[in-house]
Formats: C-alpha cells, sequence, structure tokens
C-alpha cells in the first residue's frame, strides 16, 4: 500500500486522521505499507516575495515536483490499464 500526506489539493490531516487511517488500512492486511510525507522543496521559495511573480513560478515548480512522483509512483504500482490505477486517479488528482 502506497500512501501520500498533504497532498496539494486536500487539507493537512492531523496525526490523529493519519492513525485512524493506518489502523482502517490493517484491514486490507497489506504486506508493506510506504508512508510518504513531502518536506523537500526543490525551488528556494523563502527568497522569494510573496504574491511575486517569482512566488508564482515557485508554486508551479512545486506542484511539477509534487505531480512527477506522483505520476512516477503509479507507473511503478499499478499497470496502464487498471481499474485501481484509474481510481486513484480520480481521486488525488482529478478528472482529466
Amino acid at each position: 500500500m502506497n500512501c501520500m500526506l498533504n497532498l496539494p489539493r486536500f487539507s493537512y490531516y492531523s496525526p490523529e486522521s493519519v492513525a485512524s487511517f493506518l489502523t482502517g488500512s490493517k484491514w486490507l492486511n497489506p504486506r508493506l505499507i510506504a508512508l510518504v510525507e513531502e518536506e523537500a522543496c526543490p525551488v528556494p521559495t523563502a527568497t522569494v516575495a510573496p504574491g511575486g511573480e517569482g512566488a508564482f513560478v515557485a508554486r508551479i515548480m512545486d506542484l511539477l515536483y509534487h505531480y512527477s512522483a506522483v505520476y512516477d509512483s503509479l507507473e511503478v504500482g499499478f499497470s496502464m490499464q487498471s481499474q485501481a490505477r484509474g481510481l486513484v486517479k480520480r481521486v488525488f488528482l482529478g478528472p482529466e
């Protein structure tokens, strides 16, 4: 089972919410759970003025980095025509 916390489209989840999710996931009896929490930022946003053009570019770069990691994990975890892959894309990436 591969899980990502704090996706850009969703709100912050409390530690209790994450613990509840992991407890519920035990029902699926996975052999391995990979829990990912993104901390690194490839673009140094601390030096960018909020609301400026640089902030916009930094945000786009952050999202590009994030979604490329999501799609990379989909490539590894699911076949191209998998129903599970389609469900993951609809829930976490939105309508196409």
